[in-house]
């Protein structure tokens, strides 16, 4: 869901992959200044993100067969969400107080992938809202300053607002979010791995990345890099 900066990449690769229905939830209308991180085209400025999104995936790949709904609306917690979600949105007061809501009152929803773009590094996860202790891990609701779940800056500006020294980050938390679907559809099948359920990384001062595996019986204790 969402329609900018990440979103918009995650929707036009699952489009090319052919996946059977496409949703996409943005209420979005698109502004000049989204133009320089967002696949849109300088005509559609003021028109709704995910018409613009649906015409552009039809013009580049038409033999995609693809079924594509949108949702010129935001995701709120009433919302009925079901099978697999990709969450591309710009606050954690969205995912955490709309999107995940949704999620857990759906009970639909067999996979979530969760990514955040920063000015200089990203955060992809991959989870199964089913599983109590992945939640838990995703949540931190009993840590005081937890990882994940953290206040918004009083001056929040998201990733399709600002100009930011490195939008390619979000090509490689679209790429991280992908990879997290594909391998736990490979889990679903029956692969014993463990799965990595967050990785995030930061370019300044130096690059440095950080693992969690949150299903602690399949390696052996708590792991966490």
């Amino acid at each position: 869901m969402g329609a900018g900066t990440l979103g918009a990449k995650l929707f036009l690769n699952l489009f090319r992959k052919r996946v059977p229905n496409l949703h996409v939830w943005d209420a979005d209308v698109l502004e000049e200044r989204n133009l320089f991180n967002q696949p849109y085209f300088d005509a559609d400025v003021g028109t709704l993100k995910v018409e613009g999104l649906a015409r552009i995936a039809r013009t580049i790949y038409p033999a995609s067969d693809t079924t594509i709904v949108t949702h010129a609306e935001r995701v709120t917690k009433d919302t009925l969400l079901r099978g697999i979600v990709l969450m591309a949105v710009d606050s954690n007061k969205s995912r955490y107080h709309d999107v995940l809501p949704s999620i857990k009152q759906s009970g639909k929803v067999s996979f979530c992938a969760d990514g955040r773009v920063g000015m200089d590094g990203g955060k992809a996860f991959g989870f199964n809202p089913a599983n109590p202790w992945h939640l838990e891990c995703y949540e931190e609701p009993d840590i005081e300053s937890p990882i994940h779940n953290h206040p918004d800056p009083e001056n929040l500006h998201g990733g399709c607002k600002t100009e930011f020294p490195m939008p390619e980050n979000s090509d490689r938390v679209a790429a991280e979010m992908l990879w997290r679907l594909n391998r736990w559809l490979h889990l679903e099948q029956g692969c014993p791995d463990p799965y990595l359920n967050m990785l995030a990384w930061q370019y300044v001062p130096t690059y440095a990345e950080a693992h969690e595996y949150w299903d602690e019986d399949e390696i052996g204790g708590d792991a966490e890099e």
